[in-house]
């Protein structure tokens, strides 16, 4: 085994957790306006950082829940649907969009910080996370680089780990998230 082979494990892991970090970033950021229902992964990450898991997303003062975990389910159906009529069988249909589905969320947390002028740059994303460096912005000024991507999102991931516990589901209230941004 050649010593680029036995690096590339260790390469993924890093641009996963780089996504989970992403991912924890942004509902900190959303966290000002949104609160969420988080509910446990169904499988259990033991060489990465766990992905986290938002199962509802409810506005500030509204009574609208959007059912994000349904949202996803019924979007990755719809590819599989597709890739079959391309003439791809169920199983690789299936797989081809297993890592879609850690994507989607990610993006329609970026949909929705739209809203209040953020925009989040990816030097490279891919099925495996992100790679390279990540910027996030507000109203055209740099918020956040890497590094503070880094630290906030590891601070929230393991506040979020820890809120959940052994519990099924928890639920996150509006502003809960926000003593993590600077």
């Amino acid at each position: 085994m050649s010593l680029a082979t036995a690096q590339r494990p260790q390469k993924h892991h890093d641009e996963r957790n780089l996504l989970t970090e992403v991912e924890c970033v942004l509902l900190a950021l959303l966290s000002r306006k949104y609160g969420f229902v988080l509910s446990k992964p169904q499988k259990k990450s033991t060489t990465a950082k766990q992905f986290v898991k938002v199962r509802t997303l409810v506005k500030e003062n509204e009574e609208y829940e959007f059912e994000l975990q349904k949202f996803i389910k019924a979007r990755t159906y719809q590819r599989v649907e597709k890739l079959q009529k391309e003439g791809f069988p169920l199983k690789t249909a299936r797989r081809k969009t297993q890592s879609i589905k850690r994507s989607e969320a990610l993006y329609i947390f970026e949909d929705l910080l739209l809203e209040f002028g953020y925009i989040v740059f990816f030097e490279k994303i891919n099925r495996e996370g992100i790679n390279g460096d990540v910027q996030i912005f507000c109203n055209g000024k740099f918020v956040y680089g890497k590094d503070d991507i880094r630290t906030i999102g590891n601070k929230v991931s393991g506040f979020l780990t820890q809120r959940l516990g052994n519990a099924l589901c928890e639920s996150v209230g509006v502003g809960e998230l926000c003593q993590f941004c600077f």
